[in-house]
């Protein structure tokens, strides 16, 4: 499924950089852009999201309002994912109405993080403008809190954190191929084992039969950074996850699925 059509509408004319797509619409766009290298992308992004998110601020408001033709409602402040939201716009592009959502952060990644590492893509192949979009490790990292800090009914973030997690591959295997990018691949890589090590790691793990440190492609030693990963980082990290995992009773097996 592609992207709903709010967003496309917002992302045709270009987008500041501070104003960044997070959420299930995120997933569904990388969905798309990685299928080709991950097959079961192409299952996987037939998954939709029922409103689409922007980390943003309320300096942001006129554009969407210019752009999407309404004005923001502006939420009660009763915690929740309330507390996240500074304002839905609601369109009348689908029945029921579709929500722009404005969010002051999401949970499970900080905001300065966020902006720091997000990719900024061209609209479109002919296109000369450009969006901002969520790093997809960072991606992995937000969805993993949601399928465990929020009640899932009527949520697709399993289905979310799946294409998270593909495209994380993807999108690492994408930088490896970029030897001057080399610290910064090593620094999403170790974000990765991060959240493996974890105790969100060890529960997606358990719950999700989701073993986080596939997120990490083979990679090539092609900068000095990345061979010390691979010598030395990797392996010892890779031996203290499993070690952790086994003391769990999550030790690896034949019968748990590979990706």
């Amino acid at each position: 499924m592609p992207i709903h059509p709010d967003v496309a509408k917002l992302i045709a004319g270009g987008l500041p950089g501070d104003l960044v797509l997070v959420g299930g619409q995120a997933a569904i766009f990388f969905a798309q852009k990685y299928c080709g290298e991950e097959p079961v992308l192409k299952k996987l992004q037939e998954l939709t999201s029922t409103d689409s998110d922007f980390l943003g601020t309320r300096d942001h408001f006129p554009l969407l309002s210019q752009r999407l033709g309404v004005k923001p409602q502006i939420p009660p402040r009763k915690g929740g994912m309330f507390a996240l939201s500074l304002a839905r716009f609601y369109t009348n592009t689908s029945d029921p109405p579709h929500a722009v959502e404005v969010l002051r952060h999401i949970r499970g990644v900080r905001e300065q993080e966020i902006l720091r590492t997000a990719l900024h893509q061209q609209a479109g192949p002919d296109s000369g403008t450009h969006f901002s979009i969520i790093n997809p490790v960072l991606l992995l990292e937000a969805k993993a809190a949601n399928v465990m800090e929020l009640d899932q009914q009527d949520r697709n973030d399993s289905g979310h954190l799946w294409i998270a997690a593909f495209a994380t591959r993807a999108y690492l295997r994408e930088l490896n191929m970029k030897p001057d990018h080399g610290r910064a691949l090593v620094t999403l890589a170790n974000r990765v084992l991060d959240l493996a090590d974890s105790h969100r790691g060890i529960d997606l793990l358990e719950r999700f039969q989701l073993d986080v440190t596939q997120c990490l492609p083979k990679l090539e030693p092609n900068h000095p950074s990345v061979v010390s990963f691979l010598q030395k980082g990797l392996p010892e990290r890779l031996a203290r996850i499993r070690r952790r995992a086994g003391s769990e009773g999550l030790a690896e097996s034949p019968s748990r699925p590979r990706f």
